[in-house]
């Protein structure tokens, strides 16, 4: 079985997963989608670089929010370790994707950028390969206030499309999700495998994404 153009390597050249992938959050969080405004609160540290060395003891602000007093030089970096898993990862691994370049996404009253971190599985006979993606939503408004939150463990998302503004609510905006169990390469690879495909609906603000699924 030809293993090559896929992400995939013989089983005796890497670790095997202690499971099979997209059973589960791989971060073990109880729910698919999880609130995390906090998710890039930690970079604030690289807000401070931004001023000159005159700027301690004046206060900064990150979004919009007034964050802490600078109590050190900005000129000196000082390496803090970012603990936050999901935040670690979309860094780490992620591949990013600016939904404002999709059509109608210019018009809409936020952005919305996508973190996609492929997650390794066996979905593939004896061997280990990239069978989902861990998806990270982060929201911008022109005011600059932010927020992210976790999409969950999805097989991959093939398709997004905007809907079209709604004037009366300038804080949030509207798209739609196409969803696969798995990467499309693995029904290529294995015509066998059993493909299941689910549209969604989300109303993305900086505090909360509703889903709903699409009939």
């Amino acid at each position: 079985m030809p293993l090559a153009g896929h992400g995939l390597r013989p089983t005796p050249l890497r670790r095997r997963a202690g499971r099979p992938l997209l059973k589960r959050d791989p971060l073990d969080s109880p729910t698919p989608f999880i609130r995390m405004r906090s998710l890039f609160l930690p970079l604030a540290v690289l807000e401070l670089a931004t001023c000159a060395s005159p700027c301690r003891g004046q206060r900064v602000k990150l979004g919009g929010t007034a964050v802490a007093r600078v109590a050190s030089d900005s000129v000196t970096p000082r390496p803090a370790r970012i603990r936050d898993s999901v935040l670690a990862l979309a860094l780490a691994k992620g591949i990013v994707r600016n939904l404002d370049s999709l059509p109608g996404g210019r018009e809409q009253w936020i952005r919305l950028r996508v973190h996609q971190v492929p997650v390794e599985g066996t979905c593939i006979p004896e061997a280990d390969a990239e069978c989902g993606s861990y998806y990270v939503l982060a929201v911008r408004t022109a005011e600059g206030r932010i927020g992210a939150f976790s999409l969950g463990w999805l097989g991959q998302i093939t398709d997004y499309q905007w809907r079209p503004p709604n004037d009366a609510d300038m804080g949030s905006g509207t798209i739609r999700l196409t969803v696969t169990n798995y990467p499309s390469w693995v029904f290529e690879d294995q015509p066998s495998t059993r493909k299941v495909t689910k549209r969604f609906e989300l109303k993305v603000s900086v505090d909360t994404v509703i889903v709903t699924e699409l009939r």
